[in-house]
């Protein structure tokens, strides 16, 4: 639609988290084969491929390791957060303050985050505000977790300090 405005705001980078608590209790898997011997925590949802999982997994079906699907992204960080299972989440989460531990499994998944918007509101003050706000947020020179290249979980966390400060998480 030529009357749209379209700007890419940031990559979301998906990996595999857990809790500390289910670590001590069960360990965490070693590879994508032995993931298939844990619980998922599965999101579920119109934007997101529901055979990917699977797919991954090398199985023809979930059927008995999915301990939760739910279609709310913060529903899985909260059942992650306290030991349900293994889950994807972007990798902002631990960089903002999640206390979750980074399974490294090869898995390096990214969605990209895009704003589209009619040319008309660039001539209104508060869309303005708002396309100006959504700009800041998931720029990646301050929040590196939303640029284009992946950086390690564990990396980001010293990176997103002082911005997790300004939000009171330190």
């Amino acid at each position: 639609n030529p009357d749209l405005i379209v700007a890419k705001l940031g990559r979301l980078h998906i990996y595999t988290f857990a809790s500390e608590g289910y670590r001590d209790a069960y360990g965490l898997p070693k590879s994508l084969s032995d993931l298939r011997n844990h619980r998922i925590v599965k999101q579920h949802g119109a934007q997101l491929d529901e055979t990917g999982y699977a797919r991954i997994l090398g199985l023809e079906s979930l059927e008995g390791i999915i301990g939760i699907s739910t279609n709310s992204s913060v529903a899985v960080l909260y059942a992650i957060e306290r030991g349900a299972g293994i889950g994807f989440l972007p990798t902002s989460v631990m960089a903002l303050g999640a206390p979750l531990v980074a399974i490294d499994l090869g898995i390096n998944y990214h969605m990209d985050l895009w704003l589209t918007y009619h040319k008309e509101f660039r001539n209104s003050d508060r869309h303005k505000i708002v396309i100006d706000w959504l700009k800041k947020i998931f720029d990646s020179k301050t929040y590196p977790c939303f640029g284009d290249e992946f950086i390690h979980p564990n990396d980001l966390v010293p990176l997103m300090t002082e911005q997790r400060r300004y939000f009171g998480l330190l």
